[in-house]
């Protein structure tokens, strides 16, 4: 985890964003044993890296922050909005409830009106087969 801090914290400071502050906090406050890594969002971490464009600066960018996304909030196959496009969960701090939100803008559940009042649901947030996440 520590190698995955260094790279986001090169990251913001190479393209001069703060793009991976919400990334970066996470991981600094979140134990290893409750990120949700699952098989199904590395595998849509790696699928991500054969469609970005390498010759735009800004892809790269983002690209690093959908794999965030992909990688440490829990997502998973059968589980999409109305346009088919994957919920990944995070926890609302302030209702203490976990909440769902697409990349398409869809929000099921509770989301809170600001960035800050979120975090990624963690493994104890959460009720899912242990077999989804990798240990």
């Amino acid at each position: 985890m520590d190698d995955f801090l260094a790279l986001l914290a090169r990251a913001k400071s190479l393209f001069k964003t703060d793009l991976f502050d919400f990334w970066l906090s996470q991981l600094a406050e979140t134990p290893c044993s409750e990120l949700p890594i699952t098989h199904y969002g590395v595998a849509n971490a790696r699928r991500m890296l054969s469609y970005f464009d390498k010759r735009k600066r800004e892809t790269v960018a983002w690209l690093i922050a959908d794999i965030c996304e992909n990688l440490f909030t829990y997502s998973n196959n059968d589980d999409a909005c109305r346009m088919q496009s994957d919920f990944h969960y995070y926890f609302n701090v302030s209702a203490g409830a976990v909440f769902k939100e697409s990349r398409l803008g869809e929000v099921q559940g509770c989301a809170p009106e600001n960035r800050a009042g979120r975090r990624i649901a963690r493994v104890s947030d959460l009720s899912i087969p242990p077999q989804e996440l990798i240990p």
